[in-house]
């Protein structure tokens, strides 16, 4: 039984996770005019904090059930991720330009991937990415899912779905 619940809750999370994914990818694609060369997400859907992550002594009660029951959406890379494996996103600059290589970032730290595992998806550099957020321009826009929470900032399209 218990293992039904968990199942029940991982498939929703899972569907969240497309949802918002397939709104975040069509968004992006109605503000891409072939120009754009990169996307900035910033934040996450879900606020995870240390209670949601829980100790081996809670595996066999329903406890952990409450970590689950959100959007695999948590953060820049997880969006990144999602979206490049499981809705295939690109950018129209890409599509019309195959000889243009896509930036690639390979596993970092504890990233839950194979050691040579890469991203190869349009993300700003951390630097470029710094510089950006201390715009007026992406200072001023509303969080997720606000219609201007996607937005054109030279040759990016920012996604806010939290602050930093």
């Amino acid at each position: 039984m218990t293992t039904n619940i968990f199942y029940y809750y991982m498939n929703q999370c899972n569907q969240q996770s497309y949802a918002a994914a397939i709104e975040m990818s069509t968004r992006i694609h109605e503000l891409d005019d072939g120009t754009i060369t990169s996307v900035v997400i910033v934040g996450g859907m879900d606020s995870w904090t240390a209670d949601d992550l829980f100790d081996s002594s809670v595996l066999g009660t329903l406890g952990p059930l409450k970590s689950v029951n959100k959007t695999l959406l948590r953060s820049e890379k997880y969006v990144a991720m999602y979206l490049e494996n499981v809705l295939d996103f690109q950018l129209s600059y890409y599509a019309e330009n195959p000889d243009v290589e896509l930036p690639s970032r390979t596993k970092e730290g504890s990233d839950p991937v194979s050691k040579d595992w890469t991203l190869d998806f349009p993300l700003l550099s951390a630097k470029e990415k710094a510089a950006l957020l201390k715009t007026e321009e992406y200072k001023s826009m509303p969080c997720w899912p606000d219609k201007d929470s996607v937005k054109v900032i030279g040759e990016s399209i920012v996604v806010k779905l939290s602050e930093p």
